[in-house]
């Protein structure tokens, strides 16, 4: 007799990539089915609605199915709804709140297993700036950088100053707390500086400039596993954007993932070694993505960022990198929950 492992995926939040965790959860259940076929895992849909509360699992399921939300009458709670069914949390909550440590320390007082990496972890990949310092500390190769947090008395043309100082163009303006690419510019000039520097603040007042990358290929490799990590190959995005935008890696149908099953060994072998010391250093478990900047002509590798909840969406690199290996998304819950649980 099979025992049947109850799954409470989560999804929604309050940030600005909510509707991109909707798709994600989306994608899980229909890639999976409620059920997983060999009927091991059983899935059940838990939303948090953009005001940050949790709604009914009715309520969720309406939101998988439809995208509406039908029901807005029903109760709304600031903990999840009744739960005791649930043997393991598989958190798909992008952004603020999701990936921060916020969500994290709330399922902490359900005392249940949850797939993913703790509530320090999490903000400290999440977060740009303190990514950064934790990388450097560790010796880790990547762009150069300038961070302001909380200008203070510093206008913006202050920062403008220092960033023409401190850093080379072409470079990126980001918010220190966004993910998706939400909020970012390339700036190629002094004229844009200033442009750039109110959209990132428009998010968050803690600012990060890095030079950007000539040459540029974008690798992104996918891992899973706590007590035995896997890699999965590599792989890199075709798009026609300046830079890989929100719109492209959700919205535009010119964007490709692609395998790189054929690139050379030397520049596998450091893929893997240095997304080895990197899941290492900030000590990220069960499941992730980290991306590099790749400088083709002179053949130079450049760490970018980790993501310690990665998209779940038919477009997203995570599942195609698995998939273009022969695992599905239900081998790769069913792993990190035989690891959690037995």
């Amino acid at each position: 007799m099979n025992i049947v492992t109850h799954i409470g995926v989560i999804f929604g939040g309050k940030s600005y990539e909510h509707q991109i965790s909707i798709r994600s959860a989306r994608y899980v259940f229909q890639s999976v089915g409620q059920r997983h076929s060999s009927g091991n895992l059983l899935l059940h849909p838990f939303y948090i609605d953009q005001e940050g509360l949790w709604r009914s699992q009715t309520y969720a399921s309406n939101v998988i199915i439809s995208n509406q939300n039908a029901l807005d009458h029903e109760e709304k709670k600031p903990f999840p709804f009744s739960y005791s069914m649930i043997d393991c949390w598989f958190p798909l909550v992008h952004g603020q709140f999701g990936e921060d440590g916020q969500l994290q320390k709330q399922l902490e007082q359900t005392e249940l297993p949850y797939i993913g990496s703790d509530a320090q972890t999490s903000l400290r990949c999440y977060d740009k700036i303190r990514s950064r310092q934790v990388a450097k500390s560790m010796g880790i190769h990547q762009p150069q950088y300038l961070f302001f947090k909380s200008a203070g008395n510093q206008t913006n043309e202050d920062l403008k100053e220092a960033i023409i100082r401190e850093i080379k163009f072409p470079f990126f303006v980001k918010p220190a707390k966004t993910g998706s690419s939400i909020g970012i510019s390339r700036v190629k000039n002094e004229e844009e500086i200033i442009a750039a520097l109110e959209l990132a603040q428009s998010y968050d007042h803690n600012i990060l400039v890095e030079e950007a990358v000539e040459n540029c290929l974008e690798i992104e490799i996918a891992f899973i596993g706590s007590k035995k990590i896997r890699l999965s190959i590599p792989g890199t995005v075709d798009y026609e954007d300046e830079f890989y935008t929100t719109m492209a890696k959700y919205s535009t149908h010119t964007t490709q993932n692609r395998a790189l099953k054929n690139s050379n060994e030397p520049l596998k072998t450091q893929l893997n070694k240095q997304t080895a010391k990197i899941i290492n250093c900030f000590n990220v478990k069960d499941m992730g993505r980290v991306d590099f900047f790749y400088d083709q002509k002179h053949d130079i590798l450049y760490w970018n960022e980790i993501n310690t909840v990665p998209g779940m969406t038919k477009k997203s690199m995570f599942p195609f990198l698995w998939k273009a290996q022969g695992l599905g998304i239900e081998s790769i819950i069913d792993k990190n929950v035989r690891e959690k649980l037995y």
